[in-house]
């Protein structure tokens, strides 16, 4: 008699055919391969993550934190998030460093991840916006979008995705002398609210205007 483990084994084998037979399962399948061309641009604090399209990929896999920080958890991490498009958007400190990974996903899971360090360009102490908002209620919601307008009254620009947050920081233009924001929800298959109330501040103009050079310098030297 055959040991009762090779039975079992041809039992599961038996129904793996079967389930291929039936269009259940892929015999072929194998896991999308790692995303190429990632890489990071800045336009002042707003950085874009983005990727090239991986063949077979029904989604990605973002992760985002600061370089010498814990990979996980999620809740420590800048992002951590699946999408389905080939670019996020995320708020960058000037001068810090960060560690980016993207990996595809199919119907299987996870594909292997590509990653790359970015460091945020340094720049001079900025003016941040600190916006907050009620949480929607939707069981299906999966974010909000940030807008921003200068000055107001003008079209309004998207800065920012975030994921069910319910405050956003975003840096202000040094020269603008006022500044609006609104925000949309966003649900889980991409359909978007429209915006909310538009709300206006007035500024204060920032200095920009570095003093001149000391004059009358003079050295003794004995």
């Amino acid at each position: 008699m055959a040991p009762r483990g090779s039975a079992v084994s041809v039992i599961l084998r038996g129904v793996f055919l079967l389930a291929v037979l039936l269009g259940f399962t892929d015999a072929s399948h194998a896991a999308v391969l790692a995303p190429g061309g990632v890489i990071v641009t800045y336009s002042g604090t707003q950085a874009t993550l983005s990727w090239n399209v991986v063949p077979g990929a029904t989604g990605y896999a973002v992760r985002i934190h600061k370089a010498g920080t814990p990979y996980l958890p999620c809740e420590s991490m800048v992002m951590c998030k699946n999408v389905q498009t080939t670019s996020v958007t995320f708020v960058a400190e000037p001068g810090v460093t960060y560690d980016v990974w993207v990996h595809g996903m199919d119907v299987s899971g996870l594909g292997p991840s590509t990653g790359t360090t970015s460091t945020a360009p340094a720049g001079a102490a900025l003016r941040n916006a600190t916006i907050t908002w009620l949480a929607n209620l939707e069981t299906d919601l999966a974010g909000y979008k940030l807008y921003r307008a200068v000055p107001c009254g003008t079209t309004l620009v998207h800065l920012a995705d975030y994921d069910r947050v319910t405050s956003a920081v975003s840096p202000i233009p040094d020269a603008a002398t006022e500044v609006e924001y609104a925000v949309t929800a966003f649900d889980t298959t991409g359909n978007e609210s429209q915006p909310s109330a538009r709300i206006c501040k007035a500024l204060t103009v920032k200095d920009v205007t570095a003093p001149a050079s000391p004059a009358g310098v003079s050295v003794i030297v004995p």
